[in-house]
């Protein structure tokens, strides 16, 4: 059971945010309880949490990961910083949030819009969970049972929604991947990315990157086998479950790992597809249940 009232902060390189054009007393109680930092003026309320730094108007604030655009000193960046948001790639998985003055804010993400983030007319976040609790607080929360009962959910633990912009809460949307917010005074404006240029390689060099990031999978592959006794590893519908499991083949060693499946979709017919073709044994996980090794 998914507690909706219950806040975990975001981890892993991220810091959570939430931008209100409606000012509301009740609603800053509500953040500052959480141990939000809070930027107001009389445009917008701004609440962040993870920053370990004073969040003032002026600030680009970084959350996620990317690369800087010098080839000169190119290195991975990495959140929650303030950053020179000129000097990233739009590669990687990651937002940019600048506070550009008391009435104006953009928020852009990564190209390919990796990083989610939610909005309706007044409210954008990192975390749908942050509007749930706003709309609450300000007595407007409406919710699909539908889509709260669904994959959604189940998949996505309330953060992010891949495959349809709309979410679970009436009115709020994932932000498209070739789009960007910019919020000027109490307006919020849906902004088309320009586009990015790449350089295409030839087939030659192509096939060389494939053949490097094979080597670099068997290598990690072999490392991890070479130094545990009983190494397991999952195997679902997904596509990088499928590649590890691929290698392992190639490797001729898929017979050395247990491999780990949910009775969940598609995923424990695909998994035990995949080994009934290819070899290998799994162990089909249900929640709160271990059912026996099974060889086929």
């Amino acid at each position: 059971m998914i507690n909706l009232e219950k806040f975990y902060q975001s981890g892993y390189f991220q810091g959570d945010f939430l931008i209100s054009t409606k000012k509301s007393m009740d609603l800053t109680k509500r953040f500052k309880a959480l141990r939000f930092n809070v930027v107001e003026t009389n445009n917008y309320s701004l609440f962040t949490k993870g920053f370990d730094f004073p969040v003032k108007i002026g600030n680009t604030l970084f959350s996620g990961y990317a690369y800087t655009k010098n080839k000169s000193c190119n290195h991975l960046v990495t959140g929650p910083c303030t950053i020179d948001q000129e000097d990233i790639s739009p590669q990687g998985e990651y937002y940019t949030l600048n506070i550009i003055s008391k009435s104006e804010i953009s928020i852009k993400t990564d190209t390919f819009g990796m990083y989610p983030i939610f909005y309706n007319s007044f409210l954008i976040s990192n975390r749908l969970q942050l509007i749930y609790f706003a709309l609450k607080e300000l007595n407007q929360l409406q919710i699909f049972d539908a889509a709260i009962n669904g994959c959604f959910l189940i998949e996505n633990a309330f953060s992010q929604q891949q495959i349809s912009y709309q979410t679970p809460i009436d009115g709020v949307y994932k932000l498209s991947h070739n789009k960007y917010i910019y919020l000027s005074e109490d307006k919020l404006l849906l902004i088309e990315k320009k586009p990015v240029s790449y350089n295409v390689g030839d087939n030659e060099e192509y096939w060389k990157h494939i053949d490097k990031a094979a080597e670099e999978i068997c290598g990690s592959l072999e490392a991890i086998l070479n130094s545990s006794a009983q190494p397991r590893m999952a195997l679902t519908g997904g596509k990088d479950s499928r590649v590890a499991y691929a290698a392992l083949v190639a490797m001729g060693r898929v017979d050395d790992v247990q491999l780990v499946t949910l009775d969940v979709g598609n995923d424990r017919l695909i998994a035990s597809g995949l080994v009934e073709k290819f070899g290998g044994h799994y162990k089909k996980k249900q929640i709160g249940t271990i059912c026996i090794n099974h060889k086929l």
